[in-house]
C-alpha cells in the first residue's frame, strides 16, 4: 500500500541521507575505531515489557550474536529498546544479564553514580548543534 502511495504522490522511497541505517560493513568499521563502543539494542526491536522473560532473553541473546558476527566481538553493554523504564520489565535486566551483557542503559533522568549496572542511565542525543549538545550535557553532569 505505502508503494502505491509514494508513486501517486511521486515520493522517492530511498531515506534521506542523514536517515539511513548503517551497513553491516560500516558497523564492523565503527567497532574498530578508537572510542567507539557498539552495544546490544535486541534483534527485532521490540518492548521488552510485553515479552516472557524467556522470550526477552531470547531476543537480546540473538542481537547479541548478531553483532558479534558483525564486528568480531561480542558486545559487553545494552541499551534497552525504547529506553523507557517503562518500556521493560524489572525481570528485563536479568534477561540482559542471561544474554550476557555486562552493563544496561535506560533512559533516565538521573545521575549514572549509585545506578544499578544493568540499569544507568543514559542520554538520547538529537541532531543539536554543539552549543546545544554542551548544554544538555551539563545539566546532567
Amino acid at each position: 500500500h505505502l508503494g502505491r502511495l509514494r508513486t501517486w504522490v511521486g515520493a522517492d522511497a530511498s531515506p534521506r541521507a542523514e536517515r539511513r541505517f548503517m551497513t553491516i560493513e560500516q558497523v564492523g568499521e565503527a567497532a574498530r575505531a578508537p572510542g567507539i563502543t557498539i552495544g546490544g539494542h535486541t534483534h527485532h526491536h521490540p518492548v521488552l515489557a510485553t515479552l516472557p522473560f524467556h522470550a526477552q532473553v531470547a531476543e537480546i541473546a540473538a542481537g547479541r550474536r548478531a553483532l558479534e558476527t558483525w564486528t568480531g566481538r561480542a558486545p559487553s553493554v545494552f541499551a534497552y529498546p525504547f529506553g523507557t523504564v517503562d518500556q521493560y520489565r524489572p525481570e528485563s535486566r536479568s534477561a540482559v544479564a542471561a544474554a550476557g551483557f555486562e552493563y544496561g542503559f535506560a533512559n533516565m533522568n538521573a545521575s549514572p553514580g549509585g545506578a544499578h549496572r544493568f540499569e544507568i542511565p543514559r542520554m538520547i542525543v538529537r541532531d543539536w548543534d554543539d552549543a546545544t549538545f554542551v548544554r544538555k550535557l551539563e545539566r546532567r553532569a
